[in-house]
C-alpha cells in the first residue's frame, strides 16, 4: 500500500533486547513462564517479518550486541550478533550495511571510537559504499554528537562520494 509514513528511519536499540520482547509475547500466547522451542521460533519469525515489512517504507537501523564464540569446526574465535539459534546468522544477511563501533583506550587514557565497515576476521562487517569512497575504518572520536557520543552519520556522509551526475539524497 501507499501509506503515509511519518518517519524516514526506524532504529531498534537494541535488537538483542527487542528479540526478548518478542519471545515474551510468544510465551504469553502459550501461557508459559519458561520458553518452549516453538516460542523461540515464533519470536524469531515475528522479528524478521517485522523488519522485512518495514524495509520497503523506511530505513531500518538495528543496533545489536555481539558475543564472542569459538567455532568448533573452524577452531577460530568469531563474533556474532547476540541472538539465539540461526537468527544470529540469518539476521545479518538481510542487512545492506553491517558496521560496528570499536572502542579502545588511546594514549592518555582517552577513549577512541572507530567505525568499522568491513570484516576484520573476527567481527563481521560489510558496506555497499566502498566503491563510492567509504573507508574500511573511520575515526569518529570527538564527533559532534550529543552527550559526548560520536555522531557517525555526518562523518559517513562526508566520506561517501556520489557518482558523477547523481544528486545527494536530502534524507
Amino acid at each position: 500500500t501507499d501509506a503515509e509514513v511519518p518517519v524516514r528511519t526506524v532504529v531498534f536499540d537494541s535488537i538483542t533486547k527487542g528479540h526478548r520482547r518478542f519471545l515474551e509475547s510468544a510465551m504469553a500466547l502459550g501461557r508459559r513462564s519458561v520458553p518452549a522451542i516453538q516460542d523461540w521460533g515464533l519470536a524469531s519469525q515475528r522479528l524478521t517479518e517485522m523488519i522485512d515489512g518495514l524495509k520497503p517504507y523506511v530505513n531500518v537501523v538495528l543496533c545489536a550486541h555481539f558475543e564472542i564464540i569459538k567455532d568448533a569446526n573452524l577452531e577460530r574465535v568469531l563474533a556474532q550478533v547476540w541472538l539465539p539459534g540461526q537468527l544470529a546468522n540469518l539476521l545479518p544477511l538481510g542487512c545492506d550495511e553491517l558496521w560496528r563501533i570499536r572502542t579502545e583506550v588511546a594514549a592518555g587514557g582517552k577513549r577512541k571510537f572507530t567505525l568499522c565497515t568491513v570484516s576484520d576476521g573476527i567481527y563481521p562487517g560489510a558496506t555497499r559504499f566502498a566503491q563510492r569512497g567509504m573507508p574500511a575504518f573511520v575515526d569518529i572520536t570527538g564527533a559532534d554528537g550529543r552527550d559526548g557520543r560520536p555522531n557517525a552519520y555526518d562523518l559517513i556522509k562526508r566520506h561517501i562520494k556520489c557518482p558523477t551526475g547523481a544528486r545527494r539524497s536530502r534524507r
